[in-house]
């Protein structure tokens, strides 16, 4: 018993130090999440708010969230996103009848479809009131709604310091060549476009400090 539950725990170390704090794939160790009362529960949220630190996270700011403060050092204030993920093997095994932690709620599977798409379809999916589940790699599943966005929930705000080798790369416009920034454009009348989302913005951060945010297309 000792020996297997030595082997489980190198693994969840191993998978979380490749995965620094969470973008799409975390710890996928059914030991570690809590499972009372035959209840499907998302796994354990690894993101620390106090403590990023090299990962790539979902973002929303404002204009002026980028400025340089009184030491000469430019920061970044934004609001952290995160959301909830499921161990695949869990999600196997749901049937008519199982009960799934969503959203700080208990509910109870009517219905279930498995689409050809790798969709996990619950209750009729959004439209019909249920949701949907979708994984993209061969560890975790998690909810998605319209536009196929990931359901995130806002985990707090942070104040970052911005890498003097910062790089925003603007890839919104599908028509266009991705346009670079650096940190001085974000005090000078550069030309960015203020519109930076969970959906469409995040940052990298390396060493504590954030090197490159990258904006994608949104419909």
């Amino acid at each position: 018993m000792k020996k297997t539950l030595s082997i489980i725990l190198l693994a969840v170390l191993m998978v979380a130090m490749f995965a620094g704090c969470k973008t799409s794939a975390d710890v996928t160790s059914s030991a570690t999440k809590k499972t009372d009362e035959n209840v499907i529960r998302p796994l354990p949220e690894t993101l620390d708010i106090t403590a990023l630190d090299n990962c790539t996270v979902a973002i929303s700011f404002e204009k002026g969230d980028v400025y340089v403060d009184d030491s000469g050092k430019m920061m970044m204030k934004a609001k952290v996103y995160s959301y909830e993920v499921f161990d695949m093997v869990d999600i196997a095994a749901l049937a008519e009848g199982s009960l799934i932690a969503r959203r700080g709620e208990t509910v109870k599977v009517e219905k279930i479809e498995r689409l050809d798409s790798g969709l996990v379809r619950i209750n009729g999916g959004e439209e019909n009131g249920g949701f949907d589940l979708f994984s993209n790699d061969d560890t975790v599943y998690y909810e998605i709604g319209v536009n196929d966005y990931k359901a995130y929930y806002e985990l707090g705000e942070a104040v970052l310091p911005v890498s003097t080798e910062f790089v925003y790369y603007d890839n919104s416009d599908l028509e266009a060549d991705a346009k670079k920034y650096y940190p001085g454009d974000f005090v000078t009348d550069a030309g960015i476009e203020y519109n930076f989302t969970q959906y469409n913005t995040s940052i990298v951060i390396e060493n504590g400090a954030v090197i490159e945010m990258s904006k994608v297309y949104t419909p």
